[in-house]
């Protein structure tokens, strides 16, 4: 079955289910979610323009990126559908964590001025979303004994592997924040390079 075969509310009765049931639930007008730090800076760069030219280079700057986004978001999509559609020929495994300073431990909504971060016990949330012909979440948390490095990036990709039940698919997809300290390194890229060795992926 296709994702657009799948039936949805619209928009209007969606808003009246909301209204009429969870009219407890409030979006913030502030978003809370991350933004890019080049997102940030080009923004920022034109705001503080002093010429017109200026001002249009860095808003022409920022709409590269986005486009650049846009299309980083449709590919990564694209192998979504392809893993979630098939029958056992695709794998997609989407790995990120989550910053620390949300996840320390005792949990604050709003943390007190005279707790330092010698009080808390640091706890480092990695998430995994699996997409095959299901979707499978999967969540680790790591002590700060165990550092954020490629080694844990590649012990989680080799659990999932590892509890697998049945064949595995023959093409792999991964999804991985784009830095190199963690993921774009000779680390990852040669245990990626040793399961197409091995011939487990293709």
């Amino acid at each position: 079955m296709l994702l657009q075969d799948v039936p949805y509310l619209n928009y209007r009765h969606f808003n009246r289910l909301w209204r009429l049931q969870f009219n407890n639930v409030i979006i913030p007008r502030k978003v809370r979610m991350g933004v890019s730090s080049v997102c940030a800076s080009l923004k920022s760069l034109a705001k503080g323009g002093k010429s017109d030219d200026e001002i249009q280079n860095y808003k022409n700057l920022l709409k590269v990126h986005r486009e650049s986004q846009a299309l980083e978001r449709s590919k990564a999509m694209c192998h979504r559908q392809k893993a979630h559609q098939s029958l056992g020929k695709y794998m997609c495994i989407i790995i990120d964590g989550m910053d620390q300073k949300k996840t320390c431990l005792p949990h604050f909504q709003r943390m007190p001025k005279d707790i330092g971060d010698d009080c808390l016990v640091h706890i480092r949330l990695v998430s995994c979303l699996l997409y095959s012909q299901e979707i499978k979440p999967r969540v680790d948390l790591t002590y700060p004994n165990i550092h954020n490095d490629p080694n844990l990036k590649v012990t989680i990709t080799q659990r999932v592997l590892q509890s697998w039940p049945g064949i595995l698919p023959h093409i792999l997809y991964v999804q991985l924040d784009n830095t190199a300290r963690e993921n774009k390194n000779s680390t990852v890229f040669g245990y990626l390079s040793m399961l197409v060795e091995k011939g487990i992926f293709k």
